[in-house]
């Protein structure tokens, strides 16, 4: 009976350890350090960062996309030039969290079947000073995400599912940006 209950709690503690994405590790931090820098044809670069309170974030989301975004205008551009400055500026990043009942009439009524909707949205100004003809360019860019979760899916799940969502917000960013400084600014 002892031999039973040891071989119980040992094939049930090593499912449990099973049921874990990755094996229980932690989700990677989204870095931009194997990120090879553009040369940007200005004297000099500086991305600026966005304050936000701690509280500004939903409970439980996985990550600050203005931490993520500065990470990566700092990572992802480099001065090269000889005159002009480029500043890009981190204007507001938020993320709002609603949730959304289901679509389904009966499972509306008992309240279940939900799902979150995550709103994520970056907002970069970019201004070049002293390049060309123009003494000063800007613009401004917005670009974002909408992430539905539903409520059946584990924590490890949700969580990858924000980080696969602020990836490819990067991606947008990331393209937006090129973009801009090759065809509007002609300093890439």
């Amino acid at each position: 009976m002892r031999q039973n209950i040891l071989l119980c709690a040992t094939l049930f503690l090593g499912g449990c350890n099973t049921l874990y994405n990755g094996g229980g590790q932690p989700l990677a931090q989204m870095t931009f350090k194997h990120v090879k820098p553009y040369p940007v044809y200005t004297a000099s670069y500086e991305p600026v960062t966005y304050i936000q309170s701690k509280d500004s974030l939903p409970e439980g989301f996985v990550a600050d996309p203005a931490k993520l975004a500065y990470d990566y205008l700092n990572s992802r551009f480099q001065a090269a030039g000889s005159s002009g400055k480029l500043r890009l500026i981190i204007k507001d990043a938020s993320v709002n969290h609603e949730l959304v009942k289901s679509k389904n009439k009966m499972g509306s009524i008992i309240g279940v079947d939900s799902s979150d909707h995550y709103f994520v949205r970056l907002v970069i100004k970019l201004e070049l000073y002293g390049s060309g003809e123009d003494e000063v360019k800007e613009t401004t860019l917005t670009v974002y995400r909408n992430i539905y979760i539903s409520e059946h899916v584990s924590m490890v799940e949700r969580e990858e599912a924000q980080m696969q969502a602020l990836d490819r917000l990067m991606d947008d960013l990331d393209n937006s940006i090129r973009k801009i400084l090759k065809d509007n600014f002609s300093v890439l």
